[in-house]
């Protein structure tokens, strides 16, 4: 739930607290305040059982909890498309791969299944972190495994806690940090490096586990040289995903992919 967002489920959550009522009171209790007529629609049923939480709120408290996370997930593409990327990323094995797609092919067929209706709620539920948690930076989940390479070596899961501060800036990367890191890996910097949590068991605990300043950004760039009638100009084609979008109404966020063409100004 998001403060101010009109697409909360509220009623859903009248419910809830009115189940929890009953469970506590008997039907005959809860019955005596929250009826059905042919008359109830969804909004008279909520405000029954908001009427029945005034009635008892002498003997329970009502608590409402929001925690960070992510709470769905949208998986575009057809049962084909899924199939045809298993495809391509089962022959990168060939390529001296293989210590990465022995963990990526289940996730493929996760997202394949998911594709043919077929979902298996705890593995999303375990997407992004294990045991659906919520606290600190850390991506514990099983989208870790669709990374081969590291930008820099992630922090042990004994990592200090006086670090996450610096780390949770490292979480909220602007698109111009993005480029910054772009520019240190096209230069030898930030040189990436197997990422050693694949197939990992993640700790018990929130604050282990690497954060998006270790995931590379998904640029990819070309160089060439521009004959601008007398002059050579270095330039280069970059393109990739360069951001994210989000929907004004649900709120949900999607990546966005572009190119883009600018001068190159060190050695490649």
């Amino acid at each position: 739930f998001v403060r101010g967002f009109a697409g909360n489920d509220w009623e859903g959550v009248f419910a809830e607290f009115s189940d929890q009522i009953r469970a506590h009171v008997g039907e005959h209790g809860h019955g005596l305040v929250v009826r059905s007529f042919s008359t109830t629609d969804i909004v008279a049923r909520a405000a029954t059982e908001v009427t029945l939480m005034d009635a008892f709120r002498s003997y329970f408290d009502y608590d409402v909890v929001t925690l960070c996370g992510i709470p769905e997930i949208t998986l575009e593409g057809t049962p084909e498309d899924w199939h045809s990327v298993r495809e391509g990323a089962a022959a990168l094995a060939e390529y001296d791969l293989h210590w990465w797609t022995q963990h990526l092919l289940p996730i493929l067929d996760q997202f394949i299944a998911a594709s043919e209706g077929d979902v298996d709620r705890s593995f999303w539920h375990n997407f992004y972190k294990m045991d659906d948690n919520s606290g600190g930076p850390y991506i514990t989940g099983y989208v870790v495994n669709l990374f081969p390479y590291l930008v820099a070596a992630p922090p042990t899961p004994r990592i200090a806690r006086e670090q996450v501060n610096r780390l949770q800036e490292r979480f909220l990367l602007s698109l111009e940090g993005a480029w910054a890191r772009f520019d240190e890996m096209m230069n030898g910097r930030g040189k990436p490096s197997r990422n050693q949590y694949l197939g990992w068991e993640p700790p018990t605990s929130s604050f282990a586990g690497i954060t998006s300043g270790f995931l590379p950004p998904a640029l990819s760039v070309a160089p060439f040289t521009w004959q601008y009638l007398n002059v050579k100009l270095p330039m280069e084609f970059v393109a990739g995903f360069v951001g994210v979008a989000q929907n004004p109404e649900t709120l949900a966020l999607r990546p966005e992919i572009g190119w883009g063409v600018r001068e190159r100004h060190r050695a490649v």
